[in-house]
């Protein structure tokens, strides 16, 4: 710089008295170190004599930040909503209001402005791809999307607000559309769509949509079939009643003979699937539920299959296996046995091995298995392992988990 100029501390006052006040953490724009008048940083205390250290520049923080050259202009960000006198350089012409909140507040309170609630009919892909800064075409005009409440994945209906008219230059933002693409030859404008459905001791609504509008309802055994247009969402729902029993909600969709999904819960949830029509193939969509008294759920869960040694001499011992935290397996002597486990479950074992000495004063705990893990410091006679877990997973249903757990006195770590 061309000058030496003072240096500028802020100063918080909480009031006419000048006494400090609490300052919150604040966010500034650092703007490099600036040239300034001589100061002095010193060192020590009132009773050792310290090192001074003479400063000739100072970090510069400030609200606003430099564009170019050292100083704040016109055209600098600000961090602030009202802009205050600038310590140096000029004060910027913009702020945090009329950067970003500007023209919405003026929208909002402008004369011509609208709120609008409609209702309307979205098909489920498009709800999935729309965003609150989407701009909508309502009877001819545009609208900002404000909110979409109350959507019904079965049906598509919904209630919208709207809020327009629009911000100027909104529509210059946005891509232009894609060109549509050319109508289908004669012929192939559709394709058949059939459906099917099944129930056994068990009250339910099986129901087709085309882009949210009802084909069809079926509450007991039906079939049907209709000519659905390219590019149409189908949307099947199967929804079951309560029922005091245990069994199965089905439902498959095929394209050209082929499954492309299936699935199956066993509780009384509604299951629905959509999927979009193209020219040339033939749908079909099954549903059925059935629901027995004796029924049962399909299998959830393992068997875990446990032993315990005890060698080597120790004279107190003990083994507790834990699932989910609580202890279901104890033993101080050598034993083996099973224990039933689910998904999920998570599996754990705490073995103590105490009073090894002479030739076997080391003592081991350690387990084998679905958990490997061991404790053990050479020439201590007395230890305790808790091991890490085991979480049995889908894949362990209907086969056995092996955990084998060892307390041993042995000359040294095994």
């Amino acid at each position: 710089m061309s000058q030496i100029i003072p240096i500028y501390i802020p100063t918080f006052i909480s009031d006419q008295n000048y006494n400090p006040t609490r300052v919150l953490p604040h966010l500034y724009f650092y703007n490099g170190l600036i040239d300034c008048e001589t100061y002095y940083i010193e060192s020590g205390s009132l009773t050792t004599a310290g090192v001074t250290y003479a400063q000739n520049k100072f970090p510069y923080f400030d609200n606003y930040n430099v564009v170019s050259g050292s100083f704040p202009t016109v055209d600098s960000d600000s961090l602030l909503f009202n802009n205050e006198a600038a310590s140096y350089g000029q004060i910027p012409t913009e702020n945090l209001y009329t950067q970003y909140w500007e023209t919405y507040v003026s929208l909002l309170y402008n004369p011509k402005t609208r709120l609008l609630t409609a209702e309307a009919i979205i098909p489920l892909a498009d709800y999935f791809k729309m965003e609150l800064n989407d701009v909508v075409n309502f009877r001819g005009n545009y609208y900002h999307l404000r909110a979409i409440n109350d959507y019904s994945l079965k049906t598509g209906e919904c209630t919208l607000q709207l809020l327009g008219p629009i911000i100027s230059d909104t529509l210059s933002d946005l891509q232009p559309e894609p060109t549509p693409p050319a109508p289908p030859a004669t012929g192939s404008a559709s394709s058949s769509v059939s459906w099917s459905f099944t129930e056994t001791r068990q009250d339910g609504t099986f129901t087709v949509f085309d882009n949210a509008v009802t084909l069809a309802t079926l509450t007991a055994n039906g079939t049907g079939n209709a000519q659905i247009s390219q590019s149409h969402y189908v949307t099947a729902s199967l929804s079951p009643v309560s029922y005091p029993g245990t069994g199965s909600v089905t439902m498959s969709l095929f394209v050209n003979g082929g499954t492309t999904l299936s699935q199956t819960v066993y509780t009384n949830t509604t299951i629905s699937a959509s999927f979009l029509v193209a020219s040339g193939s033939a749908y079909g969509i099954t549903g059925s539920i059935e629901f027995n008294d004796s029924g049962s759920a399909p299998a959830t869960g393992s068997t875990l299959a446990w032993t315990y040694s005890v060698t080597g001499g120790p004279t107190s011992n003990g083994m507790g296996i834990k699932v989910n935290s609580v202890t279901v397996v104890s033993r101080n002597s050598t034993s083996s046995g099973t224990y039933p486990v689910n998904v999920g479950d998570v599996i754990n074992v705490v073995t103590s091995c105490n009073g090894c000495s002479g030739g076997n004063g080391t003592a081991n705990a350690y387990c084998t298995g679905i958990i490997n893990d061991a404790a053990c410091t050479p020439g201590v006679g007395s230890i305790t392992l808790t091991s890490t877990t085991y979480t049995v997973v889908s894949g362990d249903i209907g086969n056995t988990l092996t955990l084998d757990n060892f307390a041993a006195c042995n000359s040294g770590c095994i």
